[in-house]
């Protein structure tokens, strides 16, 4: 049975990932920088970041495949967790990808280029 938690986002890689590993298990984590499909009231792009994690294969996939500028699409499910910072209850929404696509076709890099050079959240 499939699942109706799903997601899809094609985006820019904001930062270096951050991948961790262990003797059984390898975790990266990455924020995702997706355009909105429309503008600010001063007619500027706008801009979520979405903060995605993936185990496995992917997690190597995307450790592999990580270079600067690059385009992704992604796929997986939509995971919300809480937990204590501080003895204060915290929440935290994040992607958990479970397909990884890179490319950086030469008429994309420029829009690339553009989404990391503006002001990050």
């Amino acid at each position: 049975m499939s699942s109706i938690n799903q997601f899809q986002a094609i985006g820019c890689i904001n930062r270096p990932p951050q991948y961790y590993e262990n003797e059984n298990s390898h975790l990266i984590t990455f924020t995702v920088k997706v355009t909105r499909n429309y503008l600010s009231r001063n007619q500027r792009p706008m801009y979520d970041f979405l903060n995605c994690k993936a185990y496995g294969e992917v997690a190597i996939q995307i450790k592999e495949a990580f270079k600067e500028d690059i385009i992704v699409a992604i796929s997986g499910q939509i995971q919300t967790r809480r937990f204590f910072h501080n003895d204060e209850k915290r929440y935290a929404t994040e992607l958990l990808v479970t397909q990884f696509y890179p490319f950086i076709p030469s008429q994309m890099k420029s829009t690339c280029e553009n989404l990391t050079s503006q002001t990050q959240i």
